[in-house]
């Protein structure tokens, strides 16, 4: 990894995010009824990304971009984050683009990406659709972060919005790959200020979407990370039980803590042994809301 690199992946860490959001689902839902909801939701996700990230975001050129995201967790619950670029400099120096703030809140949250939704006026070095009506990831940083993602499977949606027009570009990840979507018709409106407009017209080309998902694809995606969840809660509470470890690394997502080493921490970070009840607790209470998916 270069100097640059590990600088923003600092960067990441270190960022505040805009607010995120969590909706809990219904436990009759369907993975199916779920994902096409996530799709019918991109307008009001484009709209919260461009009213609450765009403050955040910060670019040397006033090319500003910001992105939305529609994740599946674990716990029968869905949540809507936000992200925003960070070029405040020309040049080769470090910076961040806003899918790459959403896959990193999709890594803490442990969560699966159903859509991924990228809002911003297309640029003269931007030809990325029919006509460039609207932007998505570029094609040498953020398209291959996407596609490597571990939240990220052939179900993923990808979606440019124009905040000017309205223009909407739903690209499937197969063809997110091949950079190859100008076939699939992309939704024109008068502004993004309109929804009955939007869904109008969104409903077509979303229906012709969900006839080419792949639901089994997305069902084993889903059960082989709630398998991976389970066994790692399971590690835990087996390494506080036997090992008598303080378990204060096993709190949250491991990239959000220091090295397990307890000598890294200061006396007051450290739980002590009293508190093993309550961190079981909530290690138990993780491990049942894992098992309780929808869909299953």
């Amino acid at each position: 990894m270069s100097e640059r690199s590990s600088i923003e992946q600092g960067m990441l860490r270190v960022l505040k995010a805009p607010p995120h959001y969590e909706f809990e689902l219904d436990s009759s839902a369907t993975l199916t009824e779920i994902y096409r909801q996530a799709m019918l939701d991109t307008y009001d996700v484009a709209r919260q990304a461009w009213n609450e990230a765009l403050p955040m975001a910060v670019s040397h050129r006033d090319c500003f971009v910001v992105a939305g995201a529609s994740l599946f967790g674990s716990s029968s619950k869905m949540y809507r984050v936000f992200g925003y670029n960070l070029k405040p400099e020309p040049g080769d120096t470090a910076n961040i683009h806003a899918e790459e703030l959403i896959l990193y809140q999709a890594e803490t949250l442990d969560a699966t990406t159903l859509s991924l939704v990228v809002v911003g006026v297309p640029q003269p070095d931007n030809s990325i659709t029919d006509h460039d009506l609207v932007l998505s990831p570029c094609s040498y940083r953020c398209t291959p972060k996407i596609i490597a993602d571990a939240s990220v499977g052939q179900f993923t949606m990808t979606v440019g919005v124009n905040p000017r027009t309205g223009a909407t570009q739903f690209i499937p990840h197969s063809r997110l790959i091949t950079r190859e979507w100008q076939d699939i018709p992309c939704i024109e409106v008068d502004s993004l200020n309109n929804r009955a407009e939007w869904l109008e017209k969104a409903l077509p080309i979303i229906d012709m979407l969900m006839q080419q998902l792949d639901i089994a694809e997305l069902e084993s995606f889903v059960e082989e990370k709630r398998r991976l969840q389970v066994a790692n809660i399971a590690r835990q509470l087996a390494q506080i039980n036997h090992s008598g470890t303080s378990g204060y690394e096993f709190l949250g997502s491991p990239s959000a803590f220091a090295p397990t080493d307890e000598s890294s921490y200061t006396p007051t970070a450290v739980p002590q042994r009293s508190s093993y009840p309550l961190i079981l607790m909530g290690l138990a209470h993780r491990l049942d809301k894992a098992v309780d998916i929808p869909g299953f």
